[in-house]
């Protein structure tokens, strides 16, 4: 069945009345453990021909720009630095859903529930991933708003995913830190025992 897709002007709230949104549900054999687990395995897939988790959030974010244009907002709380927020019409059918990244770490899309069925959101999610994949890669600049990587600049120019190295420093200076502290605790404990 075709689904078609047209990014919302207004939230998913403005649109639906009660709108239920979540990245899962409860109840139809979904739970948080393996909403995480697959959102791993979909993480660590790299579908996209990215070397880093960063660098593929810029790649499918700039197939969605070259889909949808520029994203609706920069998100809510400081775990995303862009959002879209979506209709996906399958005949007379509706499903929303809002993607957006997710702490820096990967794509995350988000559910309204009460307007639409799992099978549905089934279908659109496959169509809207192949979509996604077949879409050229727009040039464009963001910066990150997620704790580690606050700041790091992203983006798409000539077709190719940049991270800012400023990233890439931060979590290796952060892992080095913790090592040192992990060690230095280590030492303290010999010293008491």
């Amino acid at each position: 069945m075709k689904v078609t897709f047209n990014k919302l002007n207004d939230t998913i709230y403005q649109v639906v009345k009660n709108a239920n949104i979540g990245l899962w549900k409860k109840g139809e054999g979904e739970t948080l453990g393996n909403f995480l687990l697959n959102f791993m395995k979909k993480k660590l897939k790299k579908s996209f021909g990215a070397e880093k988790p960063a660098e593929e959030i810029a790649v499918i974010r700039g197939k969605m720009q070259t889909i949808f244009d520029a994203p609706n907002a920069k998100g809510e709380s400081y775990e995303s630095s862009f959002e879209y927020n979506i209709e996906a019409r399958i005949g007379n059918r509706n499903v929303y859903l809002q993607v957006s990244d997710w702490k820096a770490k990967g794509i995350a899309i988000k559910w309204e529930f009460s307007t639409s069925e799992q099978t549905d959101r089934k279908i659109v999610e496959k169509e809207l991933w192949d979509m996604i994949r077949e879409a050229k890669i727009s040039d464009y600049e963001d910066e990150f708003r997620y704790e580690d990587a606050i700041g790091c600049k992203y983006g798409c120019k000539d077709g190719k995913p940049w991270v800012d190295n400023f990233y890439e420093k931060k979590l290796s200076k952060d892992k080095e830190d913790t090592i040192k502290e992990i060690r230095e605790l280590i030492k303290e404990l010999h010293k008491r025992n």
